[in-house]
């Protein structure tokens, strides 16, 4: 998502107006499934998947959004 959103301004100004995605979108369901992994390896650690999951997805949204605004200025 942050590869595209850095090439592709226009998608990632539509992908940021996205407040809220569906639990059960592929992206939502894949980053859950890895956070899960990496709980049970010990790598993370976190009580509840549903605030992990809302954390990282709110994170890369945050960043879509700064690519969208950003992408313009730095093509000059």
């Amino acid at each position: 998502m942050m590869c595209r959103a850095s090439m592709d301004s226009v998608w990632a100004r539509y992908l940021s107006n996205v407040h809220v995605l569906p639990d059960d979108s592929k992206f939502i369901a894949r980053v859950r499934r890895n956070l899960e992994a990496g709980r049970s390896i010990g790598e993370l650690h976190f009580e509840s998947v549903k605030v992990a999951v809302d954390y990282q997805v709110g994170a890369v949204l945050a960043a879509v959004r700064r690519c969208s605004t950003e992408s313009l200025q730095l093509r000059r």
